[in-house]
């Protein structure tokens, strides 16, 4: 399953990136919306984020650095501390996103088969190109999500051993999604993923 560098892709796989990130980080944050919700914080509904809008869960920067360099990220799910019952309830909404992208993957691989057995020439071989990054791009959406910094998921843990953090972390959300963005440009980090990411995958069928 070979990614292309960004400067080095057609049209038509800039557009398969657009819509790969926009249907990953869609169920991502609908999962852990909902996640939430039943786990006794009705924020998310508030909000109105138990939602399959991609808009509504869309961070422009990490979208941004999704279709450079797969390696992205959704707005992340507001949360009111105080609400959960349970401390670790926060760790368990990080859980279900981690959760719903591995399905996800494994759902764009178990088609492949099928959808080129059914389309046949240049519409079989998109779709299946398409279904293809969709499985790469939610295991790297999973291990990006890994960096314990806000807005990614790993933060929950941080947060639930010391709540006091959570709320004073977002008010520099945005100078951490920079930060984020200069990460994966650098590429520094992808050669210590990559041979998870490519395990992760061969573990789904993909290999």
């Amino acid at each position: 399953m070979q990614e292309s560098s960004m400067f080095d892709i057609s049209l038509q796989e800039l557009l398969v990136r657009i819509l790969s990130g926009l249907v990953i980080i869609a169920v991502h944050g609908y999962i852990q919306a909902w996640t939430a919700f039943h786990l006794g914080d009705s924020n998310p509904k508030e909000e109105r984020q138990i939602t399959l809008n991609p808009m509504t869960h869309l961070s422009w920067l990490g979208f941004i650095s999704y279709v450079i360099f797969l390696k992205g990220w959704g707005k992340p799910i507001w949360l009111d501390l105080g609400r959960f019952p349970k401390r670790s309830n926060l760790v368990w909404v990080a859980f279900s996103g981690w959760l719903g992208l591995l399905g996800l993957a494994l759902l764009a691989l178990s088609l492949r088969p099928l959808v080129l057995n059914s389309f046949p020439g240049d519409v079989g071989f998109t779709l299946v190109n398409f279904l293809s990054l969709l499985a790469s791009g939610s295991i790297w959406f999973l291990l990006w999500s890994l960096i314990p910094l806000p807005p990614l998921s790993s933060f929950a843990f941080l947060a639930a051993i010391q709540p006091k953090i959570y709320a004073p972390a977002f008010r520099y959300v945005v100078a951490f999604e920079v930060a984020l963005l200069l990460v994966a440009a650098s590429g520094w980090i992808e050669g210590v993923l990559r041979p998870l990411q490519g395990w992760i995958l061969r573990l789904l069928g993909g290999g």
